[in-house]
């Protein structure tokens, strides 16, 4: 016996029916019920699963049976069988974390076997959105923000918390903001938005998380309070505006927002206005590699100004800042940046240009 699944096994050569009662995973029990033409001996193997940390137990007519196995083998009850013998199996879940191979900082959560995701709520999943044509709106919708999960690693299964009344449903309260997410299982979350997977820190890292994320933030003002354009790449209007040209490129999404990238022989451009007589920089905003080795250059009014060579960061938008020579800009008010891939490598994906005064 593999699976806790309802089903029926008929044994014509035995004279045998065995039926497997079970509401799993809603329930973390089954049983076999035996129906026999006579008496006969069979030594049933049940499946001792390697996420049941908790043990298993295994009953005979209500009488409990010893259990020699051990986790991912198998535990045989080895008798004769008549009609009405039953076999009662419990197998009690727990909470467990799974951390991502190479990453130490993302987990998914499990309830025995079954992966639990956050519901993230349903704003903006209307028929049409969920049902509708295949083709991707021009803009897809913007991700809702995942809550980190702030624990000690060991107390973490412990902060969820079943919700009375509902089958394999939990309130997660270890999360920044002290955020409470419900969790539900995997296969029941197909008309939600949700997250299977979280990134984790400890309370010390967390502190120093936040105070990098303000340190991210204050940048950005800077930069905003530097910018003398700015081109929105995805974006027809912006990219009107920037005279965009472009050969064989084509519009990466990310995060909810559109870019650009290119390929080959390929290369996009825009016109970005300058400010002649002030020390210059161009800044990039992209997503870092995704496992495709991207390697580009830069030039400006057709001169190489810089070549960049992604590292591998694939949930993350790195911002880049090189300066402009100023002799390509000097008596300017705007000049063209292009960017294009180097050899066989691909080009970044590019979702925001910047000219702004260097610091």
């Amino acid at each position: 016996m593999n699976l806790f699944i309802a089903s029926e096994l008929s044994w014509r050569d035995k004279g045998l029916r065995i039926r497997q009662e079970t509401r799993f995973p809603d329930q973390d029990s089954s049983r076999l019920v035996f129906t026999a033409a006579r008496p006969v001996r069979l030594a049933v193997k049940v499946r001792y699963p390697s996420w049941a940390l908790s043990g298993v137990s295994l009953a005979v007519n209500g009488a409990a049976q010893p259990v020699a196995g051990k986790p991912g083998s198998y535990v045989t009850v080895d008798r004769e069988w008549k009609t009405g013998d039953t076999l009662s199996i419990e197998v009690p879940m727990s909470s467990r974390l799974e951390f991502m191979p190479g990453d130490s900082r993302v987990v998914a959560l499990f309830r025995g076997p079954i992966l639990m995701v956050g519901d993230l709520g349903r704003e903006g999943l209307t028929p049409a959105v969920r049902y509708g044509p295949s083709a991707p709106p021009v803009r897809r919708m913007a991700m809702p923000e995942v809550p980190a999960l702030v624990s000690d690693a060991r107390m973490l299964p412990s902060a969820l918390r079943p919700a009375l009344g509902a089958p394999l449903t939990f309130r997660l309260a270890s999360t920044d903001r002290q955020v409470a997410v419900t969790m539900v299982p995997f296969y029941r979350a197909s008309d939600i938005r949700y997250t299977a997977y979280w990134n984790f820190y400890t309370v010390a890292e967390w502190d120093a998380h936040r105070k990098a994320a303000a340190a991210a933030r204050s940048r950005q003002r800077g930069l905003v309070a530097r910018t003398i354009d700015t081109v929105d790449l995805g974006t027809p209007e912006s990219e009107k505006a920037h005279d965009y040209q472009v050969s064989h490129a084509t519009q990466p999404d990310f995060d909810g927002r559109l870019g650009r990238e290119a390929a080959g022989d390929g290369w996009f451009s825009y016109r970005l206005q300058t400010r002649p007589g002030v020390p210059l920089a161009l800044a990039v905003s992209c997503r870092g590699s995704e496992g495709r080795r991207r390697a580009f250059d830069i030039l400006v009014d057709g001169e190489h100004i810089a070549s960049e060579t992604l590292p591998y960061h694939p949930t993350e938008m790195l911002d880049f800042e090189y300066p402009i020579p100023e002799a390509l800009t000097r008596g300017k008010t705007q000049v063209v940046v292009r960017i294009q891939p180097q050899g066989h490598a691909a080009s970044a994906q590019v979702f925001e240009l910047r000219t702004l005064t260097r610091q």
